[in-house]
C-alpha cells in the first residue's frame, strides 16, 4: 500500500513539475516579480531625491565630522586667546591679538585667523634669533600684512 502511494504520488510530481505550462507561469511570475521589484526601487530612489531624505548613518557620520571640527576650531581659537594674553608687542601686535581674539562663524576666516597668529609667532621668533631687519622677517612681516588685510576684508 505505501509503494502504491509513492508511486502515486511520484506520477502526480511528474505531471505537475515536467508540464511547460507550470513552468511558463513560474518564469512569467519572476519576470514580473523583478519588474515591480526594479520599479518599485526606482519610486524609491526618486522619492529620497525629491524629498532630501538621507541614510542615517551618513547624517550622523556628518554630523560627528562636523562637531569634530568644530571642537578643534574651539580649541585652537582658546589656545590662540591664552597665547596671544601672554604675547608682548608692539601697538601693530596689539591690534593684531585684538582682532585674532574675536570670534567669528566663518570658517575660512578662523583659518586666516590661526595662519596670522602663526606667522606672528613665528615672526617673533625669527626677531629674537635672526634681528629685525633679516630679510626673512621683513619677509614674513608682509605675508602677516596681507592675512591681516585678508582677515579684516572677510570679517566685515
Amino acid at each position: 500500500m505505501l509503494e502504491s502511494l509513492i508511486k502515486q504520488f511520484e506520477s502526480k510530481h511528474k505531471e505537475v513539475y515536467s508540464t511547460k505550462k507550470v513552468g511558463d507561469y513560474f518564469d512569467e511570475q519572476i519576470i514580473r516579480t523583478k519588474e515591480q521589484l526594479e520599479a518599485s526601487q526606482k519610486a524609491l530612489e526618486e522619492f529620497r531625491i525629491k524629498n532630501s531624505v538621507v541614510s542615517l548613518d551618513a547624517e550622523r557620520d556628518l554630523l560627528v565630522d562636523e562637531y569634530t571640527k568644530a571642537k578643534r576650531l574651539l580649541d585652537q581659537l582658546t589656545r590662540l586667546e591664552a597665547t596671544a594674553q601672554a604675547l608682548e608687542g608692539d601697538a601693530a601686535d596689539q591690534a593684531i591679538m585684538e582682532a585674532l581674539s574675536q570670534k567669528t562663524e566663518h570658517t575660512v576666516v578662523t583659518e586666516i585667523q590661526l595662519r596670522l597668529f602663526d606667522k606672528v609667532v613665528e615672526r617673533n621668533q625669527m626677531v629674537k634669533s635672526l634681528g629685525p631687519k633679516h630679510p626673512r622677517v621683513i619677509g614674513i612681516k608682509q605675508e602677516i600684512s596681507e592675512l591681516n588685510v585678508q582677515s579684516a576684508q572677510r570679517h566685515h
